[in-house]
């Protein structure tokens, strides 16, 4: 039986220069889980780079993770 491969859409921007910080801890949250089958979609309606960095960061934790 296969398992089901889910998606996880994120919508992101600055909130008051702490949007990065709450990507950041559900980014950790999802890296973290037993479940490994996911694609991470982040949609980032802020200004600055600080979200655009952190997805960077975190793109090779989430494709080793993929099965």
């Amino acid at each position: 039986m296969n398992e089901v491969y889910i998606s996880i859409c994120i919508p992101c921007y600055e909130m008051c220069g702490k949007g990065h910080k709450y990507l950041e801890h559900n980014l950790n949250r999802i890296v973290s889980q037993n479940y490994k089958n996911f694609e991470v979609i982040i949609s980032d309606q802020s200004q600055d780079d600080k979200i655009k960095t952190l997805c960077k960061k975190y793109k090779e934790k989430i494709n080793k993770n993929i099965f």
